[in-house]
């Protein structure tokens, strides 16, 4: 089976990190990059080339509605990511206008690669 390849999309200096190693660390997941925002993103996307993502991460706390402002930009620009938006809790205040700006779907990230790997094997 292909291994995605992910982008995870977070500003938070402390959850970044955590959540960077985690995926780094799972065999099943190929972390090609992290960045801040979605400008970060697009300059990511032009170095890395062919090699770049098919699957990106958008936090959504605690970039709020710049979480559901970089899904939609994403999902207008690159078409063929997917985009799965995370937050504290699945049940976030802003999973519905995510899911209206085109993510595949919402995660929790206490169990994020755990819903991650899940949600890539169903689709």
């Amino acid at each position: 089976p292909v291994r995605p390849r992910v982008v995870l999309i977070d500003n938070d200096s402390d959850r970044m990190p955590r959540l960077a190693a985690a995926l780094d660390d799972a065999p099943d997941v190929d972390l090609v990059a992290t960045a801040p925002d979605a400008a970060t993103m697009s300059a990511l996307l032009i170095v890395l080339g062919p090699d770049g993502p098919d699957t990106v991460l958008v936090a959504l706390d605690p970039l709020g509605a710049d979480g559901v402002q970089t899904t939609a930009r994403i999902r207008s620009h690159y078409p063929h990511l997917r985009v799965w938006a995370y937050g504290y809790v699945r049940a976030h205040p802003l999973a519905r206008p995510a899911m209206a700006a085109g993510a595949s779907g919402v995660l929790a990230e206490p169990t994020l690669l755990e819903d991650l790997r899940q949600a890539l094997h169903a689709t």
